[in-house]
C-alpha cells in the first residue's frame, strides 16, 4: 500500500508535500482522509484504483450444478398370462437397508424407487415389504464395482458404480432384471432394476 502511495505521489500533479504529511501522520496515526481532502487531489482517480485492488483479491466459487450423489432406479412390474409385463404399484412400500437398518417407507401406491450404495462395500442387501401392513418380504443383494469419478471442481468427487450381479428371495418377488448396469449420475439414462410379481 505504501508502493501504491509513493506511484501516486509520483505521478499526480498536485503540491509537492511531505509523504508523512501526505498520508495524514498525526499524533493519532495514519489518516487518509486528509489525502483525500487535499485541494488537488484526484479523488475518482483514487477511488477506482482502490476498487481493483478490493476486488482483485476476490475469488468467486462456482457452484455445483450436477448431482453428486448417485442412486440405483428400480422399477417394479407384473407379468401378465400373455407374457407382457405392466407397471405394478405396489399398495404401501417398504425398502430396509439391512446393512444401515435405514427403512425407506411410502405411504402411497408407487412402482419406482431409488436408493444407494454404500461406497464402503462392494455389495449392499435391500429388503422388499410391497405391504407396509403385511409382514412378508424379499431380499435382494445387489453386487457392484465402484470407482471414484472426478465432476468438477465445484463438485468434487464421487462414486459410480457398475452392478454386476443381484440375488434375491422369491416369496413374493418372481424375478429380478438387470436392465442397466451402469449406476452414475445421468438421469436420464434407463432404470437399473426391473423387479417382476
Amino acid at each position: 500500500m505504501i508502493n501504491f502511495f509513493r506511484w501516486l505521489l509520483k505521478h499526480s500533479d498536485h503540491k509537492r508535500l511531505p509523504f508523512s504529511k501526505l498520508l495524514g501522520v498525526q499524533k493519532g496515526g495514519y489518516h487518509l482522509f486528509y489525502f483525500f481532502s487535499t485541494a488537488n487531489c484526484q479523488l475518482p482517480i483514487v477511488l477506482l484504483l482502490f476498487a481493483v485492488l478490493i476486488t482483485s483479491c476476490e475469488q468467486g466459487r462456482n457452484p455445483c450444478l450436477q448431482p453428486t450423489t448417485v442412486y440405483v432406479r428400480a422399477h417394479t412390474y407384473q407379468r401378465l398370462a400373455d407374457s407382457t409385463t405392466t407397471d405394478t404399484l405396489l399398495p404401501n412400500p417398504r425398502w430396509i437397508a439391512i446393512d444401515s437398518g435405514v427403512a425407506l417407507t411410502y405411504g402411497k401406491k408407487i412402482s419406482r424407487f431409488t436408493f444407494p450404495l454404500s461406497p464402503l462395500a462392494d455389495s449392499a442387501r435391500y429388503a422388499l415389504q410391497p405391504d407396509s401392513a403385511v409382514a412378508r418380504f424379499d431380499t435382494m443383494v445387489f453386487y457392484y464395482k465402484k470407482r471414484l469419478q472426478f465432476l468438477s471442481n465445484s463438485c468434487g468427487y464421487t462414486y459410480f458404480y457398475s452392478l454386476e450381479n443381484i440375488k434375491s428371495t422369491l416369496h413374493l418377488i418372481d424375478s429380478v432384471k438387470l436392465q442397466n448396469d451402469n449406476v452414475n449420475n445421468d438421469v436420464n439414462t434407463a432404470e437399473h432394476v426391473q423387479i417382476y410379481f
